[in-house]
């Protein structure tokens, strides 16, 4: 279901520098902490043998710390923009303390690993440990982040409206000019 955690889950990952050989492709298993992100309707019993579940990777800041490639975007600024949503890349769960099969600290789902993984292999890994998934409305909070990871439209410097702090000056006499024009026109009807 949407929003569940699943531990561990055995994912195939491509051997690096082995693209040519289409006929016999190698793959090492690999075991991510994932979190269900395809929408519970998709996954319904009727459903659920047919299609690949989607999901994104998720770890504590700590993980994410560790790791070179983020090391220097993870400050106390770029965890307070997490915070606050400002990061389509990534979304800030809060902790769930009190629960020992749950880790204690805020979890980051990195949208930017997000993949799909055959129903039973995410059934399986599921049923290993304790079942825990997001309650509502945390669970739609997280399917929101990735609505709008997944539909965030780059913009050409020139298409994009610059600050009104800028132009307000020049903005400003036009608009009160064209406001009175209207409520004239509301007021002659």
């Amino acid at each position: 279901m949407q929003g569940e955690l699943v531990f561990s889950c055995p994912t195939l990952v491509a051997v690096e520098n082995n693209y040519d050989q289409v006929n016999n492709p190698k793959a090492d298993v690999e075991y991510y902490d994932v979190v269900i992100v395809s929408q519970s309707c998709s996954l319904s019993e009727k459903q659920c043998n047919a299609q690949p579940v989607l999901v994104s990777s998720f770890g504590t800041p700590p993980a994410y710390f560790c790791k070179p490639e983020y090391k220097k975007m993870f400050t106390a600024d770029y965890m307070e923009g997490l915070r606050k949503n400002r990061s389509f890349d990534f979304c800030l769960l809060n902790k769930c303390p009190g629960h020992d099969f749950f880790p204690a600290d805020y979890l980051i789902v990195d949208f930017r690993d997000t993949f799909s993984v055959p129903y039973e292999i995410v059934s399986r890994a599921a049923k290993k440990r304790q079942r825990i998934q997001l309650q509502s409305p945390y669970r739609e909070y997280l399917s929101q982040a990735l609505a709008r990871f997944l539909t965030r439209v780059g913009m050409p410097n020139e298409a994009k409206i610059p600050k009104f702090t800028e132009t307000w000056s020049q903005l400003q006499p036009a608009w009160e000019k064209e406001t009175e024009k209207l409520k004239n026109a509301q007021t002659a009807k």
